[in-house]
């Protein structure tokens, strides 16, 4: 994998588009089942990881409502992708980090299962 630099990057709003395309015609107690590999930086104008970092308050932000869709109780797996910095450590990506993706989730009516950093 190479690291690309974009001007965007819609995470939430990509969950939703599929969990609407994939999920919306599957009848309510189907197994579902979403996983997403990706470094979870939201960065579009719903969010911004790398300026917001206070992430309980991003769940009071009324803008968040527009990337809120039912996930039909879909199971999730979340691969963490890790950018590490100078250092070594990751940039941004903490415990905070990983628990609003978690209640993020939760929120969608989706069952986060797991979490893997890689």
């Amino acid at each position: 994998m190479r690291a690309t630099t974009r001007k965007t990057s819609p995470i939430m709003e990509s969950i939703k588009a599929v969990c609407i395309d994939a999920f919306g015609g599957v009848p309510q107690g189907v197994p579902l089942r979403l996983v997403v590999v990706s470094d979870f930086l939201q960065h579009s104008s719903i969010a911004d990881h790398y300026r917001e970092r206070d992430f309980e308050a991003l769940f009071k932000d009324a803008r968040l409502v527009t990337v809120l869709v039912d996930c039909k109780g879909a199971e999730v797996e979340m691969l963490y992708l890790l950018r590490p910095g100078k250092d070594g450590r990751p940039i941004l990506q903490n415990r905070a980090h990983q628990r609003f993706w978690d209640l993020y989730f939760q929120r969608l009516n989706a069952r986060p299962k797991r979490l893997e950093a890689v």
